[in-house]
């Protein structure tokens, strides 16, 4: 009778701490498991921590997304609207590559670092969104406000170009701000200090970059008009 008995008491507890532990997230990699992102859509040959990508894929934290020659990747967050197209940059030797980065902010601010290559970005206003975005790369954070522009990082330079809204850019302990038809660019040969230049979003080689984009800037009502 008293074995019968420990074996039901044994039997509760465990159901008692089993959903705790699920749901407070104990044990080894819980946490980076965790989606973060996705890539909503791609072209050509890319690939996720060496393998090929699927569409709809769902990203991780550390997760590795390389985009080859003549290729792109959307990957959008999962948490609001913001997304990236990660494209090939002619001015690299190599593939375009993004890595995932843990969530900062006690998880309000969602984080990619640009190992190398072209990106555009599109991240909605503040009042449409319940996180912050940040572009990374070897020397440059990149605080995305609102909304759309580009952000390349070759082994010559670094450049950030807004076509609407406003970026924070922290290079070591200099902070400044760029906007709308703003570029930011920073030489790594020479490490003067960076320029901020006048920036034409309808160049022929930008403009195309930006279809995708588009349409989202069209449809937000709340971007209508705005800078």
């Amino acid at each position: 009778m008293k074995s019968k008995y420990l074996l039901l008491s044994v039997t509760v507890l465990m159901c008692i701490i089993l959903p705790l532990i699920g749901l407070t997230g104990c044990g080894a990699g819980a946490g980076s498991s965790s989606a973060l992102a996705k890539i909503s859509d791609f072209t050509g040959a890319v690939t996720v921590n060496a393998v090929a990508a699927v569409k709809d894929q769902q990203l991780k934290e550390n997760d590795v997304v390389e985009v080859g020659k003549d290729s792109m990747a959307t990957i959008s967050y999962l948490h609001d609207n913001s997304r990236v197209n990660l494209f090939y940059s002619e001015k690299n030797s190599g593939n375009s590559k993004l890595i995932i980065k843990p969530l900062k902010n006690d998880g309000k601010t969602f984080v990619v670092n640009l190992v190398g290559g072209l990106m555009t970005f599109f991240v909605p206003p503040v009042e449409n969104r319940s996180s912050n975005f940040e572009i990374t790369t070897d020397e440059v954070v990149v605080s995305i406000y609102q909304t759309m522009g580009r952000v390349e990082n070759t082994t010559a330079e670094i450049s950030v170009a807004l076509v609407r809204g406003k970026v924070g850019i922290s290079m070591a302990a200099s902070k400044l701000s760029v906007e709308a038809n703003q570029q930011w660019v920073y030489n790594k040969g020479t490490r003067a200090a960076p320029e901020i230049k006048p920036y034409d979003p309808a160049n022929a080689a930008d403009d195309k970059l930006y279809s995708l984009d588009k349409e989202s800037l069209k449809t937000d009502i709340n971007l209508e008009g705005r800078q």
